[in-house]
């Protein structure tokens, strides 16, 4: 069975989110700032039921202003990590890839075939062997040898992928 090694996404893209993420963290805190300073300057200059009600709703907003700040920043977080680990994975199905290449195994894209039927066992050569049966066993033990190292390379690869 074929192992398709191919890895959708693009960490090149969550970076630019994680950038535009943090980017947008300061303008949120400096909201939050400045709805706690309005609420400061309303409280000793306004005095009512009204501005009582106000306050409380600076205060929510400003409340609300930090939890957008924490998220945002987490998110950033999140995100940023996530374009690594995608960036971490495609850089290791393509050196899946290229040890299957490297092992003999045919490699159409991003699908790594798997070796085929092993080879005939080859017998031993007799002490009296001809040169037609020397050349038999030399092609027969390549043969072998070969399909040991895609063996070898299937099973590196897939422990890659």
């Amino acid at each position: 069975m074929s192992r398709d090694t191919h890895l959708a996404g693009s960490p090149a893209d969550l970076d630019r989110v994680a950038t535009w993420l943090t980017d947008v963290v300061p303008a949120a805190s400096t909201f939050g700032d400045e709805v706690y300073g309005a609420r400061s300057a309303t409280g000793s200059a306004w005095e009512s039921e009204a501005a009582t009600a106000f306050a409380a709703q600076l205060r929510t907003l400003g409340v609300a202003a930090d939890g957008t700040t924490t998220a945002v920043r987490t998110a950033a977080t999140v995100v940023a990590d996530l374009a690594a680990a995608l960036r971490t994975a495609q850089d290791e199905m393509r050196r899946a890839r290229q040890v299957a290449r490297e092992g003999g195994l045919a490699v159409t894209g991003t699908v790594i075939q798997p070796p085929g039927q092993a080879p005939a066992a080859v017998p031993a050569l007799p002490p009296d062997a001809t040169p037609a049966e020397v050349a038999r066993h030399d092609q027969g033990t390549a043969a072998l040898t070969a399909y040991e190292r895609e063996v070898t390379a299937w099973n590196d690869a897939v422990a890659v992928a």
